[in-house]
């Protein structure tokens, strides 16, 4: 036996098995292999998507809220003036957040609870 020649050793595990057009069929594992990749790259560009919404809405006001939207199909235009909160009523702001907590605990009632004891407003 030649040491420079190639070994025929496990030679029938590499070979694929090749499709009528010639072509060398994938493997099922590999295309697993594959959906899993793109859906993992799906799920962190979701996450990172997400992080940079919510920091780049923290400095910018958002352009529009589903009301607003909603509103826009109903018919009504889109009439928008952004307000800081230190020019809000606090009546309006307690107000809000009361509405805020009391909807919500329905769902989530002792995550609310917490907050709503923190909450400075209520």
């Amino acid at each position: 036996m030649n040491p420079r020649a190639p070994s025929r050793r496990g030679a029938a595990l590499r070979t694929r098995p090749r499709l009528a057009s010639g072509i060398a069929a994938r493997s099922k594992s590999g295309l697993l292999r594959r959906a899993g990749r793109i859906a993992l790259y799906g799920v962190i560009g979701f996450i990172i998507g997400s992080i940079l919404l919510v920091a780049l809405y923290r400095v910018l006001p958002p352009p529009a809220t589903p009301l607003m939207l909603i509103r826009r199909v109903e018919g009504y235009g889109i009439d928008k003036s952004w307000r800081r909160l230190d020019n809000i009523s606090p009546h309006l702001i307690r107000a809000e957040i009361s509405m805020t907590i009391r909807f919500s605990s329905q769902h989530f009632a002792t995550p609310v609870r917490r907050r709503a004891e923190a909450c400075p407003y209520a």
